[in-house]
């Protein structure tokens, strides 16, 4: 394991890191915040700030869904899929979850097949 390097001073102005401030080696005239050590209130830094995960939608067999976005093109959810036109199935057409397969595929019943589609497309009715 190497050696622990010594901390270095912030720049005047620029506060103190938390740990420091907490051994009492802040100086008299630099600020300590909570926030990532800013002077500025309301700014964070990029590592402090909690990513957002995407809203995922949680899909059940017979739930009723609807295309929310035109799609590329469409993959039957036969035991052989094939790829077929887009045209099959409109934005906005609402079919039944038949089953949920890996990696967010969801087999959807319209009334012109069934089909698979990828649950980022989809939304509940």
């Amino acid at each position: 394991m190497p050696p622990r390097q010594p901390e270095q001073a912030p720049p005047p102005g620029q506060g103190v890191p938390i740990e420091a401030a907490a051994s009492g080696e802040a100086a008299s005239g630099d600020a300590v915040n909570d926030v990532g050590g800013h002077d500025h209130p309301g700014q964070e830094d990029a590592a402090t700030a909690i990513p957002q995960e995407p809203e995922t939608v949680a899909l059940q067999i017979g739930a009723r869904v609807e295309v929310c976005r035109p799609l590329r093109y469409l993959k039957t959810s036969d035991p052989m899929p094939m790829l077929r036109p887009p045209d099959l199935v409109d934005p906005g057409e609402v079919g039944t979850v038949t089953a949920i397969r890996m990696m967010g595929q969801v087999s959807v019943r319209f009334r012109r097949g069934s089909f698979l589609i990828n649950s980022d497309d989809l939304k509940l009715c």
